[in-house]
């Protein structure tokens, strides 16, 4: 599977920026969701596989890594600061539900350790 590698899509600045205070955390949501949308189209020319669940997970995690190390997420560590799930314990191999590629994550968008969840979905090719 050949997956572009997800481009930097915010300046430090940026980044900086989202961490401001409480108003800001829609700005992050959609700031994280529209690069997940860009960084994961790749999985609707795809039929769902444990391969896409593992790379969409590092990619996200990569994502995610990069605004906690920016001070948007909160936490002495980046497992404070957030979780990722796209494992077959969220995305069942067969039936209906097979289409879409489930992206479960958990921020810390208030404090350190205090995960909010917040989940993404993105379309799968038919198998």
């Amino acid at each position: 599977m050949t997956n572009p590698s997800p481009p930097d899509l915010l300046t430090d600045e940026e980044a900086l920026s989202l961490a401001a205070g409480p108003q800001d955390r829609l700005r992050l949501l959609r700031v994280i969701e529209a690069n997940f949308k860009l960084m994961l189209a790749w999985t609707a020319t795809q039929p769902l596989s444990d391969a896409m669940m593992v790379e969409a997970k590092a990619q996200a995690t990569n994502f995610l890594t990069q605004l906690w190390e920016h001070g948007s997420l909160f936490g002495a560590t980046a497992q404070e600061a957030f979780e990722v799930t796209c494992d077959a314990s969220n995305n069942p191999a067969s039936g209906p539900l097979a289409l879409v590629l489930r992206l479960d994550t958990a921020l810390a968008l208030d404090a350190p350790g205090k995960l909010i969840a917040v989940p993404f979905h993105f379309p799968v090719a038919r198998s």
